[in-house]
């Protein structure tokens, strides 16, 4: 559903409640990088779960 490094922000950011100074040092990438990948990842989910919502109304 996701590539591995935007699931691994979605995890940092939203489960383990780190902030995106951490995740940053963490994956070893740029703050701004954190926040590209979140919006991105979260622009997939909603992509995925409209596509699962219309397919359930089926």
């Amino acid at each position: 559903m996701l590539p591995t490094r935007q699931k691994e922000v979605i995890t940092h950011v939203f489960f383990e409640n780190l902030s995106h100074k951490q995740v940053s040092k963490i994956m070893g990438i740029t703050v701004q990088s954190v926040y590209t990948l979140t919006w991105k990842a979260i622009g997939n989910l909603r992509k995925y779960f409209a596509l699962l919502l219309f397919f359930l109304m089926l």
